[in-house]
């Protein structure tokens, strides 16, 4: 049964490279390039070190662990770098905050060398665990609410199967580290399937085609931006008395006895407000893609 699993993870990785090359057009008027990056040498990371570990076993067991602790770790850093998604500092991110937090967490791994320069097996403190797990609530919890919440999740699931074989918790179960590879190989495929799935697919309109743009923008980019977005904008609307206010779910009419809607002068405005707050995210031709022109 656990070479059918091996077989399964292998497809399943090497299915990956197609919908990874879709994400990269769907992306390509968003700052998310940075994000997508870390993405695209993340997965060859992660079929590197199946091709060298479980599948041919060329690697050592110390050499094991220190390939499989880095794909984990690396697998956070498409998380952490669209938190920075943000023009003009998206990738001064990467080299300030995202490579930072790879090498934070790859310290242990420099712990683990002997006097012979060969790695030793690994075995993580728990609070090394717990640190790298908060790391992972952070990126993967952004995206919770949003149709990226499974591939998010599924993606948090498969990296913690990569750490804990690694961690001293791991000495109290049986599930051995191969399988649990292959099932972290298999989850991690399935997200990026269906995140590219979803990343195709077009929000769909709500009222007007504004809720399109924000329902696509709050999706790719997060809730954490989302958040922020919708607050300077409800601050906008407030000061300059707009009849509509942003929620999570879209725009919102103040007078929702009124069928004819907001006039069409006033949401020209909401329109402009939402353009200059998105500016630094996604290209004008992003949003007038959403908005029908």
């Amino acid at each position: 049964m656990e070479w059918l699993l091996r077989l399964m993870a292998t497809l399943a990785i090497v299915s990956c490279a197609r919908p990874i090359l879709r994400m990269r057009v769907v992306l390509s008027k968003t700052t998310l390039l940075e994000a997508w990056l870390w993405g695209v040498v993340t997965i060859g990371l992660w079929g590197l070190t199946w091709l060298a570990t479980d599948m041919t076993h060329a690697a050592s067991a110390g050499w094991a662990d220190q390939l499989w602790l880095a794909s984990a770790v690396f697998m956070l850093s498409p998380f952490v770098a669209a938190l920075g998604a943000r023009r003009p500092g998206s990738r001064v991110w990467s080299f300030f905050v995202v490579l930072p937090v790879i090498v934070v967490l790859m310290l242990p791994a420099v712990t683990a060398w002997n006097r012979d320069l060969q790695p030793t097996p690994l075995r993580l403190e728990t609070p090394m665990v717990v640190g790298y797990a908060l790391v992972l609530v952070m990126g993967a919890g952004n995206y919770l609410g949003t149709r990226f919440a499974i591939p998010a999740l599924l993606i948090a699931g498969a990296s913690l199967a990569i750490v804990w074989p690694l961690s001293q918790l791991a000495e109290r179960h049986s599930v051995t580290a191969s399988t649990l590879h292959s099932a972290a190989l298999i989850g991690v495929s399935i997200a990026v399937w269906l995140g590219a799935h979803q990343a195709a697919k077009r929000a769909r309109i709500r009222q007007n085609s504004l809720n399109t743009v924000w329902n696509d923008f709050r999706d790719f980019f997060g809730i954490v931006w989302g958040r922020r977005i919708m607050d300077r904008l409800n601050l906008t609307a407030q000061q300059e008395d707009w009849p509509v206010r942003l929620q999570f779910e879209g725009f919102v009419p103040l007078d929702r006895g009124n069928p004819a809607g907001p006039p069409p002068e006033q949401m020209a405005r909401v329109e402009q407000g939402l353009r200059w707050l998105l500016r630094r995210f996604v290209d004008p031709a992003w949003i007038d893609e959403r908005m029908g022109g």
